[in-house]
């Protein structure tokens, strides 16, 4: 709650599962919600779908139309790498944009992090991976 009333968005979304943040999350807030979701002991696994043709996120290589900066130390997908360094549970993002966006999918994938392109793909894949090898446990 405070963070959703820090970052502005406790208004227009709640906090349940699937967990909506909204295409006006920036980057520093979204980062900071999936900390929290993955320091969780209730959460096994996390699933992270980021539209990325948002302006409030850096999704897109540093360039001259535009203020992004996929490389910038601010940007989701470095914060993203650092998440995916310091967590020991499984988690996957979804990245569905287009083309534009395989820059931001490679670095993520460069940095480890398993990505998927399309939303029903990577939830047909984690699941099965889920059952396999945590539930088996």
């Amino acid at each position: 709650q405070e963070l959703f009333q820090s970052g502005g968005i406790h208004s227009i979304t709640d906090i349940h599962n699937p967990l909506d943040l909204t295409p006006v999350t920036g980057d520093e807030l979204l980062a900071d919600v999936i900390r929290l979701l993955l320091d969780d002991p209730g959460l096994d696994a996390l699933v992270v779908g980021c539209t990325p043709l948002t302006a409030a996120l850096q999704t897109l290589p540093g360039g001259e139309k535009h203020r992004e900066d996929i490389l910038s130390e601010k940007s989701i997908a470095m914060k993203f790498a650092r998440l995916w360094r310091e967590s020991k549970k499984p988690w996957i993002v979804i990245v569905d944009g287009g083309p534009i966006y395989d820059p931001m999918a490679r670095l993520l994938r460069e940095n480890g992090i398993p990505v998927f392109r399309i939303a029903d793909r990577a939830m047909r894949l984690f699941q099965y991976y889920f059952q396999k090898h945590l539930l088996s446990k």
